[in-house]
């Protein structure tokens, strides 16, 4: 969410110094960038995020790698959506990418399956991405997951707060709802335009959701997203840490290199 400061720019030097910062935190998953089909000439390497530039990384094994799609990009493909994959991706055995978050509206989410089930086929781990969460009843929004979760291949499913809106009590909610009907992994992606990504994080956390997203400084689209270095703290707290000097191995780079980008 970070590129949407500066189209994706950023420098090789400062990427390669957060991932060397979050190899020493609990951070079990980075998400580099976005692959756009055809991203437009403004825009910075992690737009495309190509196996090219994470080789040239050379990020240890023991992080894994993901990158985000825009499924309407691919679903809208003339070509078909497997030509547009193929135009990005490779065999994930080709790859340095473990993860692939396709992000779509959950009014469209069942328009999905052949394009993840595709991505599946390639090897790679594959998370819906299930964006304005809350802007969908609470019985339509079971009625999409009870439908998601026949497709066996699917191990992961996110639900976004898109908007920003979403209060702890709609956290607990969606979270219930969607481990009701799902048997794999959920995750929470937060925007905190009410200034509740930390604690609908947390909430989260609490309800025994397996993945947290957060940006150093909360960087990310709009109002941005959960802290870092904030999500450390509270986790620590929680005895969910295993390195408890995550938070001072992040300060430095907070301080000396995002502060001044944000």
């Amino acid at each position: 969410d970070g590129g949407y400061y500066n189209n994706w720019n950023f420098n090789l030097k400062l990427i390669k110094k957060y991932i060397n910062i979050m190899i020493k935190l609990d951070v079990k998953i980075i998400e580099l960038g976005f692959r756009f089909l055809d991203p437009n000439k403004n825009l910075g390497i992690l737009a495309s995020t190509t196996d090219e530039l994470l080789y040239k990384l050379k990020i240890p094994k023991k992080l894994k790698v993901a990158v985000m799609i825009n499924a309407k990009e691919f679903l809208n493909c003339p070509n078909g959506e497997k030509n547009a994959v193929n135009k990005v991706f490779k065999q994930a055995a080709k790859s340095r990418v473990d993860l692939i978050r396709v992000a779509i509206n959950i009014n469209s989410a069942l328009d999905c399956f052949k394009l993840l089930k595709y991505l599946n086929s390639l090897g790679y781990s594959v998370a819906l991405n299930l964006m304005q969460s809350s802007s969908v009843s609470e019985k339509k929004f079971s009625k999409i997951i009870s439908k998601i979760s026949k497709w066996k291949f699917l191990k992961i499913i996110y639900f976004a707060d898109t908007f920003g809106d979403m209060n702890p009590e709609t956290v607990v909610e969606l979270s219930k709802l969607t481990k009701k009907s799902f048997s794999g992994h959920v995750g929470f992606h937060a925007h905190n335009n009410k200034g509740l990504a930390l604690i609908n994080s947390i909430t989260a956390v609490k309800e025994g959701i397996t993945y947290i997203d957060s940006t150093v400084m909360g960087m990310g689209r709009g109002a941005g997203n959960t802290q870092t270095e904030n999500l450390l703290i509270e986790l620590e707290s929680l005895s969910l840490l295993k390195n408890k000097d995550s938070i001072n191995n992040l300060l430095p780079i907070l301080l000396r290199d995002f502060k001044l980008l944000k």
